[in-house]
């Protein structure tokens, strides 16, 4: 029978061991995998509510609708996997690694992201409210993502896609919008963003002033 073994990312320590030939629907409440390598690992639906999966590595792992619900995954890495319709919430997810993750109609509600790198990520129609969002989400997709409420002091959006998204009641100082794109998305007034609002300004062409 196949045998998935499941090692400490540095010390080589086996943390856990299932008789199937991949992790898919692997249920364990509370489980204690810190540290743990997952990288390219099959996990859709994998049920982790509670776990310990600090220091872990996602990098090009599949993670489609897993429970990951108050999971502890500070510092965990991300890298490419897929974390599409993921259930996240409440999850600690603070000094994560997540450049070009999907996470397409995941729910990240109450999320702790502090210091997280979003870079390039695909977070459409995610469920960000109330959400921690102090991080970098430079020129991810975030089009028809809910915002409201969410902590986004600082949050780098440079070149993010925010179109349709809602931002209501987000809180947003210094949040850094250069260049993002936010045809339809609502501010934290409840408002639709002014044109141009996130675009640099335009400048006239230097040898038209000689034109006038």
């Amino acid at each position: 029978m196949d045998m998935i073994e499941i090692k400490h990312r540095q010390s080589g320590v086996i943390l856990l061991k299932v008789d199937a030939p991949s992790l898919r629907g692997f249920k364990k409440q509370s489980a204690k995998l810190a540290g743990g390598d997952f990288t390219g690992d099959d996990l859709p639906g994998a049920r982790l509510p509670y776990a310990d999966l600090r220091q872990c590595k996602f990098d090009n792992a599949i993670l489609r609708g897993a429970d990951l619900r108050y999971a502890d995954m500070a510092g965990a890495s991300f890298r490419n996997a897929d974390l599409s319709e993921a259930n996240l919430l409440e999850a600690d997810m603070v000094g994560c690694e997540l450049q070009h993750a999907k996470l397409v109609k995941a729910k990240l509600a109450y999320c702790r992201l502090t210091g997280s790198d979003l870079s390039h990520a695909d977070l459409s129609h995610c469920d960000l409210m109330s959400a921690d969002m102090r991080a970098s989400f430079k020129n991810a997709i975030l089009t028809d993502a809910k915002l409201q409420g969410a902590n986004l002091t600082g949050t780098v959006l440079i070149g993010a896609n925010l179109v349709n998204a809602n931002m209501t009641g987000a809180t947003i100082q210094g949040v850094q919008l250069f260049g993002a794109k936010l045809d339809g998305a609502i501010n934290a007034l409840g408002k639709p963003f002014p044109a141009n609002r996130a675009g640099p300004p335009r400048r006239r062409a230097w040898w038209k002033f000689w034109d006038s």
